[in-house]
């Protein structure tokens, strides 16, 4: 005779509840990301998408010699239509970073009220 006991508990599932987060992404699209490092980096914007929830908001500029807001902030509702504006990135021409970075913080400004960070690397500045 054989006995199959399963039990499941709900602790597991109050760790797994976090705040929402309001989270800007910054995509440079510069004729230096042609190719698979702009690939990578559109895939790696979607994954972040895909792990957000409908709580979540969810803004991305993209920069090269021009600043475009792609996705301004935005409650993560179609998760689809979110990943094809972030697929529909081309490559642009020459980078302007600091241009980027104050489009990041209006957006910021512009959603709910909340933390993100912009991190490069040698540099980090956290909002909220």
């Amino acid at each position: 005779m054989y006995l199959l006991i399963e039990a499941k508990g709900n602790e597991r599932e109050k760790a797994l509840i976090r705040s929402p987060i309001n989270l800007s992404l910054v995509l440079d699209r510069s004729g230096s990301m042609s190719g698979e490092p702009l690939m990578y980096s559109k895939k790696a914007c979607q994954f972040v998408a895909d792990q957000m929830n409908v709580f979540d908001l969810l803004s991305l500029v993209a920069f090269d010699d021009q600043i475009q807001t792609i996705i301004p902030p935005s409650k993560i509702t179609h998760k689809d239509l979110i990943k094809h504006r972030i697929e529909s990135i081309e490559t642009g021409g020459m980078t302007n970073l600091s241009g980027a970075t104050r489009s990041e913080e209006q957006a910021g400004r512009n959603g709910q009220s909340g933390h993100f960070a912009i991190r490069w690397p040698r540099e980090r500045r956290d909002y909220g």
